[in-house]
């Protein structure tokens, strides 16, 4: 059993004891406002009591102090996720480092059991009315989050305080519309009420979106009373997550032709000779219709045009492989993993078996 919390600390400083308290196994912050000096102080609290904190990006002082050294209070953002699981940052190297630095998104990873969860956690600026500055903000940082969600494998969860309905961000709305679900949402179609709120009892603005790898596990999702915070609740979501991968059927779809140059002579002759024969075969089997068959012969007198028309940029002929093929054809599902584990890579020198 996997108990995850989300919520908006104001500020993640001083809150560790009140964390483990909540007798929580993971929690992502939102809003955790932690300066550089202050990262190293959460870090050794959280790790007293065997925790292990993943900060996000250190934000920039708030206030200035008077003898002009480091602040241990920050700006007004900043995302961090803590856990008792083993976990680690994850910075994929294609989103730009300063979507990282601007303290709003963070990817972490947890172990549970064999099974690794990506989380991703955000935090989207307050008063972001429709056309303003804010809401482009917003919405950038929202599609990074949704590009690194399409590049993971396995469970991922996104989290964290929208600050606005999820239905004002058309970038959420399309990811709803893909499979994602919002188990606060999923939590009160079960029980056939409103969602609870998350922010002073009246608005919800914290939010968890699984997807449908992660979703498969859900239990249930409520809302969790937390009086040593200022304003917000903790939204917290059971999952009954397998100590081993398990295995899921995956249909595997054949490669595009339009990753490589093709030659258009080679294609418009190949597939103006078989016109005829083809159009013949594709009529006979709807006469009989069986338009499964129909498609089949069109699609493989394309893809063997294709296959024939393939070149290289100096145009010499290049070879396809079988991946290539198969569209419109009954595929047999392959298992494999729903996720593969991403252990950390070992240090020069450490022991291997």
């Amino acid at each position: 059993m996997l108990l995850f919390g989300v919520t908006n600390p104001t500020a993640l400083l001083g809150k560790a004891e009140a964390t483990i308290s909540w007798g929580l196994d993971v929690v992502a912050f939102a809003e955790s406002s932690h300066t550089q000096v202050a990262s190293r102080v959460i870090r050794s609290s959280f790790r007293k009591f065997g925790w292990k904190a993943l900060l996000g990006h250190a934000v920039r002082d708030k206030f200035a102090t008077k003898t002009g050294a480091a602040s241990f209070r920050g700006l007004s953002k900043g995302v961090a996720l803590a856990s008792k699981w083993p976990c680690y940052d994850v910075v994929p190297g294609y989103i730009p480092s300063e979507v990282w630095q601007g303290g709003r998104l963070h990817l972490g990873c947890v172990h549970v059991g064999q099974m690794p969860i990506h989380v991703l956690t955000i935090y989207l600026m307050p008063n972001a009315a429709p056309g303003s500055f804010r809401f482009e903000i917003n919405n950038a940082v929202l599609d990074w989050a949704a590009q690194v969600c399409r590049s993971l494998v396995g469970p991922v969860l996104l989290c964290g305080d929208f600050n606005a309905p999820l239905t004002r961000w058309p970038v959420v709305r399309g990811m709803l519309e893909r499979g994602w679900v919002d188990l606060g949402l999923l939590q009160a179609e079960v029980e056939g009420c409103e969602p609870q709120p998350t922010c002073l009892g009246a608005a919800r603005h914290t939010f968890q979106l699984a997807n449908r790898a992660l979703v498969q596990f859900w239990r249930k999702t409520y809302v969790l009373s937390a009086p040593d915070l200022d304003k917000h609740d903790v939204l917290v979501s059971e999952f009954d997550i397998p100590l081993k991968i398990p295995r899921v059927p995956k249909w595997v779809l054949p490669k595009t032709f339009l990753d490589g140059p093709v030659d258009k002579i080679v294609l418009d002759r190949t597939l103006n000779n078989s016109h005829t024969s083809t159009q013949d075969a594709v009529h006979g089997a709807l006469g009989r219709s069986d338009v499964a068959e129909a498609l089949s012969i069109w699609s493989k007198a394309q893809e063997e045009g294709f296959m024939k028309a393939a070149c290289h940029c100096d145009g010499d002929h290049r070879e396809l492989s079988k991946k290539y093929l198969g569209r419109c054809q009954v595929q047999e599902p392959k298992q494999v993993q729903l996720a593969l584990p991403r252990c950390k890579t070992g240090r020069p020198g450490d022991y291997r078996w």
